[in-house]
């Protein structure tokens, strides 16, 4: 196996499930600028991780209002990674391999001031709306906005020395309101920092009717293994 795939694995999985595990220090609201009357949008992106692995990929990212986040990441014109997240189940398919990571989420999300529409919205730079009173005993989350996106967010951690950071370019006009023109997370892991930038190509999305619902299904052929165990082969 290429040492760098099991690594973007793991990433995929982190942008899945870390994604849904930050809440903000304050209450942020939305402006009523940006409306938000869509069922469906389908955005072409780049997803570049940054140092120490330096790779990208071209990818589909589709998010299904309330519903659904999928992320298909593909190299040479094949379709090799899928995430797909709901309010229920978090799946990272690579078809490469013919392996799949899935994790219920339906006891954490039930603990949690939020759905997936919120993670929708803050992958997307909008401002979510989520009490301080929500957060973690010892953890912060600082969010900066400006015109009616999300700039920057910042969130420390209980003995972690490095905090995870988010960081938003834009704004890009759309249909439906201003977005977020990149996303940059980065993650300490360990003694290692991971960095992962959606660039979004905002202009090229197609909205609600142009969008056909994926239904995402799994051959028996697909092997089913444990998020720690990508971790040890990335040697985290």
């Amino acid at each position: 196996m290429n040492r760098k795939q099991p690594i973007l694995f793991l990433i995929l999985t982190i942008l899945c499930l870390g994604a849904v595990s930050c809440r903000s220090s304050r209450d942020i609201h939305k402006t009523e600028s940006v409306p938000t009357a869509w069922q469906r949008v389908r955005v072409p992106a780049n997803i570049r991780i940054g140092a120490p692995l330096n790779v990208s990929a071209g990818a589909n990212i589709t998010f299904v209002r309330d519903t659904s986040i999928t992320v298909s990441a593909r190299f040479l014109g094949m379709e090799v990674f899928l995430l797909h997240a709901t309010n229920d189940t978090a799946l990272v398919i690579d078809k490469m391999h013919r392996q799949y990571i899935a994790e219920s989420l339906s006891d954490f999300m039930a603990r949690m001031p939020f759905d997936i529409n919120t993670v929708q919205d803050f992958l997307s730079g909008i401002p979510v709306a989520i009490p301080y009173k929500a957060l973690p005993q010892g953890v912060s989350c600082d969010i900066t906005q400006q015109d009616g996106l999300m700039t920057s967010m910042t969130v420390t951690r209980p003995g972690a020395d490095d905090p995870v950071q988010i960081t938003y370019g834009g704004p890009v006009m759309t249909p439906f309101g201003l977005r977020a023109s990149t996303t940059g997370i980065s993650v300490p892991v360990k003694s290692k920092k991971y960095s992962v930038t959606i660039d979004w190509n905002w202009n090229k999305a197609r909205w609600n009717s142009d969008v056909d619902v994926r239904e995402i299904k799994l051959s028996d052929s697909y092997k089913k293994i444990n998020p720690s165990d990508i971790a040890k082969t990335a040697g985290l």
